[in-house]
């Protein structure tokens, strides 16, 4: 439950504050800010005393640890005055966190070659390329189009154990969704939507004989949009700088998208996971592009602005929670420094009078959407269901005090650093930037793993050009600069099994999902074997039945025409299947495993009620699980048959 998270819940709404309310102060007259050396030199300290506490709690580094090689990365800047130099060390303690999979690590001769080379560069490159014209856009968003649409394409991870199971785990929650919708089911009333109805619907309506492919393309899609939209951002936030100091953003937006959003313990791609890419983020990531462009460029245009916060609204619970967020608040301060508020009592009008405005647009926005829910199935949608992945996100951990959670939380503050000496048009730039990374954030409130900050750091990355752009002192700016050239050098020290192995099965240059859909029917028993792969790793106890049973059971319910069963088992797949009438909405056991059980029981009397079919479960028996509990209690047994180590049970609504 997410009560369980009260203390960090309280932290980050305190900060969601000060963030929104900074800005609003920067219009009062009366207050004299400290001079511009004086902040620099006080976020410096700040990050000094950050970095010796994690230096003091983490395990001392070795000679060819990240750590001690990239002191290297603030040699180049030493030319530039010893504040920059001092700047880039200070940001060393707070990057190193981002290995977060093995805080000791050594890396090999070509590893550690690779890392000077590249972290070295990367920071020299100002210095090399110093003209002052910005990143090339057009051909800076081609090449990375490019890259986008190669990353996307290849897929041949999907051929390996860890890939494939990856995969077919983290598409069952679209595809289950969607064909659950196909098929009658009742969205918050006989299932709960964990990553909203946006992506859902588009996949239902890409559906032909199965879901799977249509998956993939809206997730390749939805990624590809966010990837041009968030390196569009950093292109018009760097075109005043050298050449040089604009590539360095652009380049670890780049790798922040594709590369760190893969799992860098073992790398996949950005494919592999959708709901840490852009089927959570695009709709953020266009509103803040379009933001950032009207402020580069100099034109309003807020009905389009207001569009892509209602598809935010439209899209899911988080995204409308981000785009709010971040859309209001900058209304509200554009217009407070239009009419010039400069005393407390007029930005604080401007203040609840935009807070007005955002809660009367917001309830007006989702009455309009409850009611079109109305008109679509006749009642209202479920409070309970629409907030239950809300209420319970899923695998809820604790924040890791010395992990990369001081990175986010140090880009915040250099662009609040920033923003206490910019002008009207750097402040509300800085701002949007510094929302959009606190809007995001959330989805690290829940499961606090150390992984969803990596997730997170395409946000990191703009909030950090932004005050690059805005124009930083010596010590913040060679944070910033060692920070960016640290996430592209650290690439060398992901691991890459899984596209090793694939390669060994001569399938690295796969292009498409066509392999994976056939793997999913598990009508071979090699599919059936990297499924058995794909749990001995870690190995469980008790080991789980034979997929080669389970296959058997799904071919022999395939060869009666009776549909996808719902499949209980440790790997937690959705059985592949095409589209057809719904018996329950519950129809995948990893999207809904982690809910509190009495919720998941009155979705499933939600659906045997509605739906009133019977359908199947397939039960691997050597495993202990409420699951055939749960459903016995709303439908009868009225057959069953076992195969092996699985018992296949029909099952009729009571």
């Amino acid at each position: 439950m997410i009560e369980q998270k009260a203390a960090l819940l309280a932290v980050y709404g305190v900060l969601l504050v000060v963030a929104c309310i900074l800005p609003f102060s920067l219009q009062l007259r009366a207050y004299k800010y400290p001079s511009a050396w004086t902040i620099d030199r006080v976020y410096g300290a700040a990050l000094a005393v950050v970095g010796l506490a994690l230096l003091a709690a983490r395990p001392w580094p070795g000679l060819t640890s990240p750590l001690v090689l990239s002191i290297a990365f603030a040699a180049p800047l030493v030319f530039s005055g010893a504040g920059y130099a001092i700047g880039g060390l200070l940001a060393l303690p707070l990057v190193a966190a981002a290995t977060w999979w093995d805080p000791s690590l050594r890396l090999d001769a070509a590893r550690a070659a690779i890392f000077l080379v590249v972290g070295i560069l990367a920071v020299a490159l100002p210095r090399l390329l110093p003209r002052a014209e910005g990143a090339p856009p057009s051909p800076s968003l081609l090449a990375i189009f490019v890259l986008g649409v190669a990353a996307v394409s290849l897929t041949g991870f999907m051929g390996s154990p860890q890939g494939f199971g990856t995969v077919w785990h983290h598409w069952s929650v679209y595809v289950g969704s969607s064909q659950a919708l196909l098929g009658g089911a009742i969205p918050f009333q006989d299932y709960p939507v964990q990553y909203g109805m946006g992506p859902t619907l588009v996949i239902a309506a890409l559906c032909g004989q199965e879901c799977w492919s249509g998956t993939y393309i809206v997730a390749a899609a939805t990624n590809l949009l966010y990837l041009l939209a968030m390196a569009g951002s950093v292109v018009l936030l760097t075109r005043r700088l050298p050449i040089g100091l604009a590539l360095v953003p652009l380049a670890a937006m780049a790798c922040a998208i594709l590369m760190w959003t893969g799992y860098p313990p073992d790398f996949k791609g950005p494919i592999a996971t959708p709901s840490v890419d852009g089927l959570r983020f695009f709709p953020l990531a266009t509103l803040l592009c379009f933001i950032i462009a009207a402020e580069e460029r100099g034109f309003r245009l807020d009905a389009a602005g207001h569009a892509l916060w209602l598809l935010g609204i439209v899209w899911s619970p988080e995204a409308a929670f981000y785009a709010t967020i971040v859309w209001w608040p900058y209304l509200a301060l554009r217009r407070a420094q239009d009419i010039g508020a400069t005393s407390v009592t007029g930005v604080t009008i401007e203040v609840l009078c935009g807070a007005g405005v955002a809660l009367a647009a917001t309830v007006a926005a989702f009455a309009a959407l409850a009611t079109l829910f109305w008109v679509v199935y006749h009642q209202w949608p479920s409070i309970e269901g629409f907030t239950a992945y809300v209420r319970n996100p899923p695998g809820i951990l604790p924040v890791n005090p010395t992990g990369p959670i001081w990175l986010a939380l140090a880009a915040a503050g250099v662009v609040a650093v920033a923003q206490l000496r910019a002008d009207a048009r750097g402040i509300r730039v800085g701002f949007v930037s510094l929302m959009g990374l606190f809007a995001a954030g959330s989805y690290y409130l829940g499961r606090s793993h150390d992984n969803n900050v990596l997730n997170l750091l395409p946000f990191v990355v703009l909030a950090l050009t932004a005050a690059l752009g805005i124009g930083l002192k010596d010590v913040a700016s060679g944070f910033v600069q060692v920070t960016l050239a640290s996430l592209v050098a650290l690439l060398a020290t992901f691991g890459f099994e899984s596209w090793n192995a694939a390669a060994q099965r001569g399938e690295a240059w796969n292009i498409g999902p066509s392999r994976f859909t056939s793997d999913i029917r598990l009508v071979t028993a090699e599919s059936s074997a990297l499924v058995d792969q794909s749990l001995a790793d870690p190995p469980k106890t008790p080991a789980p039945a034979p997929t080669a049973d389970a296959a058997a059971a799904l071919e022999w319910l395939r060869a009666r025409g009776e549909g996808s069963p719902v499949w209980v088992s440790p790997s937690m797949f959705l059985p592949y299947g095409p589209p057809g009438p719904a018996w329950t909405g519950m129809n995948d056991v990893g999207a809904f495993a982690l809910l509190p059980h009495d919720e998941v029981e009155t979705f499933i009397r939600n659906g045997a009620q509605h739906l009133h079919r019977p359908g199947w479960i397939l039960v691997d028996r050597t495993q202990t699980t409420p699951w055939p509990a749960l459903f016995f209690t709303n439908y009868s047994i009225t057959e069953q048959r076992d195969f092996g180590g699985y018992t296949a049970y029909r099952l009729a609504p009571k």
